[in-house]
């Protein structure tokens, strides 16, 4: 028998921020336009409520391929990098899932 090491608050808590999450769906996907021109720079919480994604989101998209710049101590998102980015993924076929 495995013990759950939370405790009842714990557990509790989570419950309820599940509850609250599937109730009000995504907040930044349903507030995000998606539109990025070529001439834009994001900071990376800019890039992100654009697009409606996450940082681990934006992480796996670096992985993918999207560049990213330093600016000093910031990172930032060139809409041209982002452009290029889409434009490298593999074309999606007409019988495959949005």
């Amino acid at each position: 028998m495995v013990t759950s090491t939370r405790t009842p608050g714990q557990i509790k808590s989570i419950q309820k921020a599940t509850k609250a999450r599937k109730q009000s769906g995504n907040r930044k996907a349903s507030a995000a336009t998606g539109y990025v021109e070529a001439g834009e720079s994001f900071s990376m919480e800019g890039f992100i409520e654009r697009l409606g994604t996450t940082r681990s989101g934006v992480s796996e998209m670096r992985r993918r391929g999207l560049v990213v710049r330093k600016d000093g101590g910031r990172v930032r998102v060139l809409g041209a990098d982002y452009l290029k980015y889409l434009a490298s993924l593999p074309v999606a076929g007409l019988d495959e899932d949005s």
